[in-house]
Protein backbone atom coordinates (compact mmCIF):
# COMPACT_ATOMS: atom_id res chain seq x y z
CA UNK A 1 0.00 0.00 0.00
CA UNK A 2 1.49 -0.34 0.84
CA UNK A 3 -0.47 0.60 -1.25
CA UNK A 4 -3.53 1.11 0.96
CA UNK A 5 -5.95 -1.77 0.70
CA UNK A 6 -9.72 -2.41 0.69
CA UNK A 7 -12.27 -5.10 -0.06
CA UNK A 8 -10.75 -5.28 -3.55
CA UNK A 9 -7.17 -4.25 -2.96
CA UNK A 10 -5.06 -6.40 -0.63
CA UNK A 11 -2.28 -1.56 1.01
CA UNK A 12 -1.21 4.96 -8.59
CA UNK A 13 2.93 18.31 -22.93
CA UNK A 14 2.84 20.69 -23.85
CA UNK A 15 0.27 21.41 -26.58
CA UNK A 16 2.99 21.90 -29.15
CA UNK A 17 3.97 18.23 -28.96
CA UNK A 18 0.59 16.67 -29.62
CA UNK A 19 1.53 15.61 -33.14
CA UNK A 20 4.69 13.78 -32.10
CA UNK A 21 3.58 10.27 -31.07
CA UNK A 22 6.20 9.20 -28.56
CA UNK A 23 7.69 12.50 -27.42
CA UNK A 24 6.24 14.04 -24.31
CA UNK A 25 7.44 17.39 -23.15
CA UNK A 26 7.06 18.04 -19.47
CA UNK A 27 8.50 19.96 -16.57
CA UNK A 28 11.18 17.44 -15.62
CA UNK A 29 14.87 16.63 -15.59
CA UNK A 30 17.39 14.16 -16.85
CA UNK A 31 18.19 10.82 -15.36
CA UNK A 32 21.91 10.64 -14.76
CA UNK A 33 23.33 11.74 -11.42
CA UNK A 34 25.25 14.97 -11.60
CA UNK A 35 24.13 15.70 -15.19
CA UNK A 36 22.90 19.04 -16.45
CA UNK A 37 19.82 19.36 -18.60
CA UNK A 38 19.14 22.58 -20.51
CA UNK A 39 21.60 24.36 -18.27
CA UNK A 40 19.76 23.46 -15.05
CA UNK A 41 21.34 21.24 -12.41
CA UNK A 42 19.29 18.48 -10.89
CA UNK A 43 18.46 19.08 -7.22
CA UNK A 44 20.25 16.21 -5.49
CA UNK A 45 17.82 16.38 -2.56
CA UNK A 46 15.19 14.89 -4.87
CA UNK A 47 17.16 11.64 -4.88
CA UNK A 48 15.68 10.90 -1.47
CA UNK A 49 12.20 12.16 -2.22
CA UNK A 50 10.46 8.80 -2.70
CA UNK A 51 11.48 7.02 0.48
CA UNK A 52 7.89 6.26 1.58
CA UNK A 53 4.52 5.53 -0.03
CA UNK A 54 3.84 8.33 -2.55
CA UNK A 55 6.98 10.25 -1.70
CA UNK A 56 7.42 13.35 0.43
CA UNK A 57 4.30 14.07 2.47
CA UNK A 58 2.50 11.22 0.71
CA UNK A 59 1.56 13.76 -1.97
CA UNK A 60 2.59 11.67 -4.97
CA UNK A 61 4.40 14.55 -6.71
CA UNK A 62 7.91 14.94 -8.08
CA UNK A 63 8.53 18.51 -9.26
CA UNK A 64 11.09 19.47 -11.89
CA UNK A 65 12.67 22.61 -13.36
CA UNK A 66 10.44 24.33 -15.88
CA UNK A 67 10.99 24.31 -19.64
CA UNK A 68 12.89 21.05 -19.82
CA UNK A 69 11.96 18.55 -22.51
CA UNK A 70 12.24 14.80 -22.07
CA UNK A 71 11.18 11.54 -23.65
CA UNK A 72 9.22 8.89 -21.77
CA UNK A 73 10.24 5.63 -23.47
CA UNK A 74 7.60 3.26 -24.79
CA UNK A 75 9.50 0.26 -23.43
CA UNK A 76 11.00 -0.25 -19.99
CA UNK A 77 14.75 0.33 -19.75
CA UNK A 78 15.01 -2.69 -17.48
CA UNK A 79 12.84 -5.34 -15.85
CA UNK A 80 13.54 -7.29 -12.68
CA UNK A 81 11.83 -10.48 -11.58
CA UNK A 82 10.70 -10.66 -7.94
CA UNK A 83 10.97 -13.79 -5.82
CA UNK A 84 7.27 -13.59 -5.00
CA UNK A 85 4.15 -11.61 -5.87
CA UNK A 86 2.33 -8.71 -4.27
CA UNK A 87 0.59 -5.35 -4.40
CA UNK A 88 3.00 -3.30 -2.27
CA UNK A 89 4.60 -0.27 -3.90
CA UNK A 90 8.33 0.28 -4.46
CA UNK A 91 10.32 3.06 -2.81
CA UNK A 92 13.56 4.72 -3.92
CA UNK A 93 16.49 5.95 -1.87
CA UNK A 94 19.41 7.38 -3.85
CA UNK A 95 20.54 4.62 -6.23
CA UNK A 96 18.48 1.77 -4.77
CA UNK A 97 14.93 0.48 -5.09
CA UNK A 98 13.27 -1.41 -2.24
CA UNK A 99 10.09 -3.48 -2.53
CA UNK A 100 8.37 -6.44 -0.83
CA UNK A 101 6.90 -9.64 -2.25
CA UNK A 102 5.65 -12.96 -0.90
CA UNK A 103 5.30 -16.58 -1.95
CA UNK A 104 1.57 -17.14 -2.39
CA UNK A 105 1.79 -20.78 -1.25
CA UNK A 106 4.19 -20.66 1.70
CA UNK A 107 3.72 -16.97 2.70
CA UNK A 108 7.51 -16.57 2.78
CA UNK A 109 8.15 -12.82 2.81
CA UNK A 110 10.85 -11.18 0.69
CA UNK A 111 12.48 -7.77 1.01
CA UNK A 112 14.27 -6.87 -2.23
CA UNK A 113 16.95 -4.33 -3.07
CA UNK A 114 17.66 -3.45 -6.72
CA UNK A 115 19.95 -1.02 -8.49
CA UNK A 116 17.95 1.95 -9.76
CA UNK A 117 19.98 2.42 -12.96
CA UNK A 118 20.20 -1.18 -14.17
CA UNK A 119 17.58 -3.18 -12.26
CA UNK A 120 20.27 -5.58 -11.08
CA UNK A 121 19.44 -7.37 -7.84
CA UNK A 122 21.63 -6.12 -4.99
CA UNK A 123 20.19 -8.46 -2.37
CA UNK A 124 17.01 -10.26 -1.31
CA UNK A 125 16.20 -11.29 2.26
CA UNK A 126 13.46 -13.69 3.28
CA UNK A 127 11.34 -13.93 6.43
CA UNK A 128 8.79 -16.40 7.75
CA UNK A 129 5.19 -15.42 7.04
CA UNK A 130 1.83 -17.00 7.75
CA UNK A 131 -0.67 -18.07 5.09
CA UNK A 132 -4.15 -16.61 5.38
CA UNK A 133 -7.12 -15.76 3.22
CA UNK A 134 -7.16 -12.50 1.27
CA UNK A 135 -9.54 -10.99 -1.22
CA UNK A 136 -9.26 -12.40 -4.74
CA UNK A 137 -7.48 -9.20 -5.77
CA UNK A 138 -5.33 -9.11 -2.67
CA UNK A 139 -1.88 -10.41 -1.85
CA UNK A 140 0.32 -11.52 1.04
CA UNK A 141 2.65 -8.58 0.34
CA UNK A 142 0.51 -5.44 0.20
CA UNK A 143 2.79 -3.24 2.31
CA UNK A 144 5.24 -0.52 1.26
CA UNK A 145 8.60 -0.01 3.04
CA UNK A 146 9.88 3.29 4.39
CA UNK A 147 13.57 4.25 4.20
CA UNK A 148 15.98 6.68 5.84
CA UNK A 149 19.75 7.08 5.54
CA UNK A 150 20.35 4.19 7.96
CA UNK A 151 17.62 1.59 7.60
CA UNK A 152 14.69 0.13 5.67
CA UNK A 153 11.50 -0.35 7.73
CA UNK A 154 8.95 -2.89 6.56
CA UNK A 155 6.09 -5.05 7.83
CA UNK A 156 3.92 -8.04 7.07
CA UNK A 157 1.00 -9.59 8.90
CA UNK A 158 -1.60 -12.30 9.33
CA UNK A 159 -4.56 -12.83 11.68
CA UNK A 160 -2.17 -14.01 14.38
CA UNK A 161 0.85 -11.75 13.97
CA UNK A 162 1.94 -8.26 12.97
CA UNK A 163 5.64 -8.19 12.11
CA UNK A 164 7.51 -4.88 11.95
CA UNK A 165 11.24 -4.92 11.24
CA UNK A 166 14.27 -2.88 10.20
CA UNK A 167 17.25 -3.78 8.03
CA UNK A 168 20.40 -1.91 7.09
CA UNK A 169 20.87 -0.81 3.49
CA UNK A 170 23.01 -3.91 3.05
CA UNK A 171 20.19 -6.22 4.17
CA UNK A 172 21.31 -6.97 7.73
CA UNK A 173 18.41 -7.35 10.18
CA UNK A 174 18.64 -4.71 12.93
CA UNK A 175 15.48 -5.48 14.89
CA UNK A 176 12.12 -7.21 14.53
CA UNK A 177 8.94 -7.01 16.61
CA UNK A 178 5.64 -8.88 16.73
CA UNK A 179 2.90 -6.38 17.57
CA UNK A 180 0.21 -9.03 17.98
CA UNK A 181 -2.85 -10.21 16.06
CA UNK A 182 -4.95 -8.45 13.45
CA UNK A 183 -8.64 -8.24 12.72
CA UNK A 184 -9.37 -7.85 9.04
CA UNK A 185 -11.73 -9.16 6.42
CA UNK A 186 -9.52 -9.19 3.35
CA UNK A 187 -5.89 -9.39 4.47
CA UNK A 188 -3.06 -7.24 5.85
CA UNK A 189 -1.92 -4.00 4.25
CA UNK A 190 -0.49 -1.54 6.77
CA UNK A 191 2.75 0.34 6.01
CA UNK A 192 5.20 2.19 8.29
CA UNK A 193 6.35 5.76 7.80
CA UNK A 194 8.76 8.18 9.45
CA UNK A 195 7.54 11.38 11.11
CA UNK A 196 9.82 13.77 13.00
CA UNK A 197 12.42 11.08 13.74
CA UNK A 198 9.85 8.49 14.87
CA UNK A 199 8.68 5.36 13.09
CA UNK A 200 4.89 5.63 12.89
CA UNK A 201 2.70 2.57 12.47
CA UNK A 202 -1.08 2.78 12.07
CA UNK A 203 -2.28 -0.58 13.39
CA UNK A 204 -5.84 -0.42 12.13
CA UNK A 205 -8.35 -3.13 13.05
CA UNK A 206 -11.91 -4.20 12.31
CA UNK A 207 -14.21 -3.79 15.33
CA UNK A 208 -16.01 -7.10 15.80
CA UNK A 209 -17.56 -9.20 18.57
CA UNK A 210 -14.89 -11.85 18.35
CA UNK A 211 -13.11 -12.63 21.59
CA UNK A 212 -9.73 -11.76 20.16
CA UNK A 213 -7.25 -9.09 21.18
CA UNK A 214 -6.82 -6.29 20.36
CA UNK A 215 -10.33 -4.83 20.48
CA UNK A 216 -9.35 -1.49 19.02
CA UNK A 217 -7.05 0.18 16.55
CA UNK A 218 -3.99 2.13 17.62
CA UNK A 219 -1.28 4.45 16.41
CA UNK A 220 2.26 3.58 17.48
CA UNK A 221 5.49 5.57 17.52
CA UNK A 222 8.68 3.50 17.70
CA UNK A 223 12.36 4.28 18.03
CA UNK A 224 13.78 3.65 14.52
CA UNK A 225 17.09 2.46 15.98
CA UNK A 226 15.73 -0.18 18.36
CA UNK A 227 12.06 -0.68 17.58
CA UNK A 228 11.15 0.21 21.18
CA UNK A 229 7.72 1.81 21.68
CA UNK A 230 7.86 5.56 22.36
CA UNK A 231 4.10 6.00 22.68
CA UNK A 232 0.88 4.17 21.81
CA UNK A 233 -2.50 5.84 21.27
CA UNK A 234 -5.70 3.75 21.22
CA UNK A 235 -8.18 4.60 18.45
CA UNK A 236 -11.24 2.91 19.89
CA UNK A 237 -13.84 4.50 17.62
CA UNK A 238 -12.53 2.67 14.56
CA UNK A 239 -15.11 0.31 13.08
CA UNK A 240 -13.45 -0.82 9.82
CA UNK A 241 -9.83 -1.66 9.12
CA UNK A 242 -8.22 1.18 7.15
CA UNK A 243 -4.74 0.98 5.62
CA UNK A 244 -3.99 4.56 4.58
CA UNK A 245 -0.43 5.62 5.47
CA UNK A 246 -0.33 8.62 7.88
CA UNK A 247 1.35 11.86 6.78
CA UNK A 248 3.29 14.53 8.63
CA UNK A 249 1.75 17.99 9.09
CA UNK A 250 2.96 21.13 10.84
CA UNK A 251 0.97 22.11 13.94
CA UNK A 252 0.23 25.75 14.93
CA UNK A 253 2.91 25.35 17.60
CA UNK A 254 5.47 24.61 14.91
CA UNK A 255 5.80 21.01 16.04
CA UNK A 256 5.03 17.96 13.91
CA UNK A 257 1.61 16.36 13.77
CA UNK A 258 0.33 13.09 12.29
CA UNK A 259 -2.66 13.25 9.93
CA UNK A 260 -4.66 10.11 9.20
CA UNK A 261 -8.17 8.90 8.37
CA UNK A 262 -10.32 5.97 9.42
CA UNK A 263 -13.92 4.87 9.78
CA UNK A 264 -14.98 6.21 13.16
CA UNK A 265 -12.66 9.13 13.84
CA UNK A 266 -12.89 10.39 10.28
CA UNK A 267 -9.98 12.73 9.53
CA UNK A 268 -7.89 13.15 12.67
CA UNK A 269 -4.59 14.54 13.91
CA UNK A 270 -2.16 13.42 16.62
CA UNK A 271 0.77 15.17 18.27
CA UNK A 272 3.86 13.40 16.87
CA UNK A 273 5.83 13.93 20.07
CA UNK A 274 3.28 12.60 22.58
CA UNK A 275 0.68 10.74 20.51
CA UNK A 276 -2.12 12.87 21.97
CA UNK A 277 -5.26 13.03 19.82
CA UNK A 278 -5.52 16.74 19.02
CA UNK A 279 -8.71 16.74 16.96
CA UNK A 280 -11.01 14.56 14.90
CA UNK A 281 -13.68 15.33 12.34
CA UNK A 282 -16.00 12.34 11.72
CA UNK A 283 -16.76 13.15 8.09
CA UNK A 284 -16.17 9.54 6.99
CA UNK A 285 -18.95 6.97 7.36
CA UNK A 286 -17.79 4.11 5.13
CA UNK A 287 -14.41 2.40 4.86
CA UNK A 288 -11.51 4.83 4.45
CA UNK A 289 -9.26 2.85 2.15
CA UNK A 290 -6.92 5.48 0.76
CA UNK A 291 -5.09 7.67 3.24
CA UNK A 292 -5.48 11.31 4.16
CA UNK A 293 -3.39 13.97 2.43
CA UNK A 294 -2.55 17.53 3.45
CA UNK A 295 -2.20 20.49 1.07
CA UNK A 296 -1.57 23.69 2.97
CA UNK A 297 -4.34 24.03 5.56
CA UNK A 298 -6.55 21.59 3.67
CA UNK A 299 -6.89 17.91 4.52
CA UNK A 300 -8.53 15.49 2.09
CA UNK A 301 -9.69 11.92 2.55
CA UNK A 302 -12.11 9.57 0.84
CA UNK A 303 -14.35 6.67 1.77
CA UNK A 304 -16.69 4.24 0.11
CA UNK A 305 -17.26 0.57 -0.61
CA UNK A 306 -16.95 -1.97 -3.37
CA UNK A 307 -20.64 -1.36 -4.05
CA UNK A 308 -20.34 2.39 -4.44
CA UNK A 309 -21.26 5.44 -2.42
CA UNK A 310 -17.74 6.86 -2.68
CA UNK A 311 -17.07 10.35 -1.35
CA UNK A 312 -14.06 12.66 -1.21
CA UNK A 313 -14.11 15.21 1.63
CA UNK A 314 -11.97 18.32 2.13
CA UNK A 315 -11.71 20.08 5.50
CA UNK A 316 -9.73 23.00 6.92
CA UNK A 317 -7.28 21.75 9.52
CA UNK A 318 -7.25 25.08 11.37
CA UNK A 319 -10.89 24.78 12.44
CA UNK A 320 -11.80 21.28 11.17
CA UNK A 321 -14.70 22.62 9.12
CA UNK A 322 -15.81 20.86 5.96
CA UNK A 323 -15.01 22.82 2.78
CA UNK A 324 -16.57 20.58 0.15
CA UNK A 325 -17.57 17.00 -0.61
CA UNK A 326 -17.30 15.20 -3.95
CA UNK A 327 -19.99 12.53 -4.35
CA UNK A 328 -20.00 11.88 -8.09
CA UNK A 329 -17.13 9.82 -9.56
CA UNK A 330 -15.15 10.15 -6.33
CA UNK A 331 -12.23 7.86 -5.54
CA UNK A 332 -12.35 4.90 -3.19
CA UNK A 333 -9.03 3.03 -3.47
CA UNK A 334 -6.73 5.28 -5.57
CA UNK A 335 -5.53 8.46 -3.87
CA UNK A 336 -5.83 11.77 -5.78
CA UNK A 337 -2.98 14.13 -6.57
CA UNK A 338 -2.62 17.93 -6.56
CA UNK A 339 -0.68 19.82 -9.25
CA UNK A 340 -0.66 23.58 -8.79
CA UNK A 341 -4.21 24.64 -7.94
CA UNK A 342 -5.85 21.62 -9.53
CA UNK A 343 -6.97 18.41 -7.85
CA UNK A 344 -6.95 15.26 -10.01
CA UNK A 345 -9.22 12.43 -8.92
CA UNK A 346 -9.47 8.98 -10.51
CA UNK A 347 -12.35 6.78 -9.48
CA UNK A 348 -11.99 3.02 -9.37
CA UNK A 349 -13.74 2.47 -12.71
CA UNK A 350 -11.41 4.64 -14.79
CA UNK A 351 -13.05 8.07 -14.77
CA UNK A 352 -10.54 10.90 -14.30
CA UNK A 353 -11.60 14.34 -13.02
CA UNK A 354 -9.77 17.66 -12.97
CA UNK A 355 -11.12 19.82 -10.15
CA UNK A 356 -10.44 23.23 -8.68
CA UNK A 357 -8.54 22.50 -5.48
CA UNK A 358 -10.02 25.38 -3.47
CA UNK A 359 -13.68 24.74 -4.27
CA UNK A 360 -13.87 21.16 -5.49
CA UNK A 361 -15.61 22.30 -8.70
CA UNK A 362 -15.21 19.73 -11.48
CA UNK A 363 -13.55 21.46 -14.43
CA UNK A 364 -13.22 18.43 -16.70
CA UNK A 365 -14.10 14.77 -16.49
CA UNK A 366 -13.53 11.89 -18.88
CA UNK A 367 -13.24 8.13 -19.12
CA UNK A 368 -9.61 7.07 -19.56
CA UNK A 369 -10.37 4.16 -21.87
CA UNK A 370 -13.45 2.66 -23.46
CA UNK A 371 -12.17 -0.76 -22.49
CA UNK A 372 -11.94 -2.14 -18.97
CA UNK A 373 -9.78 0.24 -16.90
CA UNK A 374 -10.17 -0.43 -13.19
CA UNK A 375 -7.83 1.55 -10.94
CA UNK A 376 -6.36 0.61 -7.56
CA UNK A 377 -2.99 2.38 -7.90
CA UNK A 378 -2.86 5.93 -6.58
CA UNK A 379 -2.27 8.83 -8.93
CA UNK A 380 1.19 10.39 -9.10
CA UNK A 381 2.44 13.48 -10.93
CA UNK A 382 5.77 13.40 -12.75
CA UNK A 383 6.29 17.10 -13.32
CA UNK A 384 3.30 18.13 -15.44
CA UNK A 385 2.35 14.55 -16.29
CA UNK A 386 -0.13 12.29 -14.52
CA UNK A 387 0.76 8.59 -14.40
CA UNK A 388 -2.36 6.46 -14.17
CA UNK A 389 -2.11 2.66 -13.84
CA UNK A 390 -4.95 0.23 -14.44
CA UNK A 391 -5.37 -3.04 -12.56
CA UNK A 392 -4.95 -4.76 -15.93
CA UNK A 393 -1.40 -3.41 -16.29
CA UNK A 394 -1.88 -0.47 -18.61
CA UNK A 395 -0.08 2.82 -17.96
CA UNK A 396 -1.70 6.03 -19.20
CA UNK A 397 0.36 9.24 -19.35
CA UNK A 398 -2.01 12.18 -19.17
CA UNK A 399 -1.47 15.94 -19.10
CA UNK A 400 -1.90 17.42 -15.62
CA UNK A 401 -4.18 20.19 -16.82
CA UNK A 402 -7.83 20.74 -17.62
CA UNK A 403 -7.43 19.09 -21.05
CA UNK A 404 -6.64 15.67 -19.52
CA UNK A 405 -5.06 14.70 -22.82
CA UNK A 406 -3.97 11.06 -23.06
CA UNK A 407 -0.44 11.34 -24.47
CA UNK A 408 0.82 7.80 -24.29
CA UNK A 409 -0.30 4.28 -23.39
CA UNK A 410 2.17 1.60 -22.30
CA UNK A 411 1.28 -2.06 -21.81
CA UNK A 412 3.12 -3.64 -18.88
CA UNK A 413 1.96 -7.18 -19.60
CA UNK A 414 0.93 -8.07 -16.05
CA UNK A 415 -1.71 -6.87 -13.55
CA UNK A 416 -0.74 -4.26 -10.99
CA UNK A 417 -2.28 -2.56 -7.96
CA UNK A 418 0.89 -0.79 -6.80
CA UNK A 419 1.68 2.92 -7.00
CA UNK A 420 4.67 4.11 -9.11
CA UNK A 421 7.86 5.41 -7.50
CA UNK A 422 9.39 8.55 -9.03
CA UNK A 423 12.99 9.71 -9.14
CA UNK A 424 14.98 12.33 -11.06
CA UNK A 425 16.59 9.32 -12.67
CA UNK A 426 13.42 7.63 -13.80
CA UNK A 427 10.18 5.89 -12.91
CA UNK A 428 9.83 2.47 -11.28
CA UNK A 429 6.58 0.55 -11.69
CA UNK A 430 5.69 -2.65 -9.90
CA UNK A 431 3.46 -5.28 -11.45
CA UNK A 432 2.44 -8.50 -9.72
CA UNK A 433 5.83 -10.23 -9.98
CA UNK A 434 8.16 -7.69 -11.65
CA UNK A 435 9.70 -4.26 -11.43
CA UNK A 436 9.79 -2.08 -14.57
CA UNK A 437 12.34 0.73 -14.73
CA UNK A 438 11.85 3.62 -17.18
CA UNK A 439 14.84 5.91 -17.65
CA UNK A 440 13.95 9.46 -18.63
CA UNK A 441 16.09 10.93 -21.42
CA UNK A 442 16.20 14.31 -23.21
Amino acid sequence: MTRPMDSRFLPSLCAGCRRIPLLIFVMTLFSVLGTYLNGQEIDSSQEESWSRFRGVGGLGVLEFPADTAVRFPQEATWKAKLAGAGNGSPVIFQQRVFVQSADAKTATQFLHCFDLQTGAEVWTKHFVGETHATHAWGSLASSTPSVDSDRIYFCWGSPGHTHLAACTHEGKLVWQRDLGPNRFEHGFGSSPTLVDGRLIFFHSQDATDQELAPKFSRMLALDPKSGATIWETPLEKTTRVCYGVPVEVRLPTGKAGILAADTGHGIFCLDAETGKLLWEQPVIKQRAVSGAMAVGDMALASSGSGGGGNQLVAIRMSDQQEIYRMTRNANYVPMPVVVGQKLFVANDKGILSCCDLASGEVLQQQRLDERRFNISSSLVAFGSLLLVLSDEGQLKIVTADVDLKNLQTIELGEPTRATPALSPQGVVLRTDTQLHGFRITP
